[in-house]
């Protein structure tokens, strides 16, 4: 995804059913092409909520076990269980579960962990 193909139309009828309510009602997510527009811009302020969070974490010392199971429960893109991955190191983490409403967005959010962490159990 880049900025010349982002799917700016998906972008605002997402950000238009979060704003509203809308995506309390149901899955919003149409097609790999909505999580794709997502993950690379709204996503990113997920993911970047969630650095903050870890860092905190890095600063005061505390990690989970080695080969500790990673749950993104109700995953969307799965941004946020590849942050954690990668703020753990894919080597120290058992596996990855991604759960969401949307068969297509836990689909999508397995296919990016495994593309970002082969090997990983996702």
């Amino acid at each position: 995804m880049n900025w010349e193909t982002l799917d700016w139309t998906a972008l605002d009828r997402l950000r238009g059913g979060f704003l509203g309510g809308g995506a309390a009602s149901g899955p919003y997510w149409r097609s790999r092409r909505d999580l794709s527009a997502y993950d690379a811009t709204y996503g990113e302020r997920i993911g970047w909520k969630w650095d903050a969070v870890l860092r905190e974490l890095r600063l005061r010392g505390w990690a989970p076990p080695a080969d500790t199971a990673v749950l993104d429960w109700g995953c969307g893109s799965g941004v946020a269980g590849r942050r954690v991955v990668s703020w753990l190191g894919s080597d120290r983490v058992g596996a990855l579960r991604v759960w969401d409403q949307s068969g297509l967005a836990a689909d999508f959010a397995a296919a990016a962990a495994e593309a970002q962490f082969p090997g990983l159990r996702v």
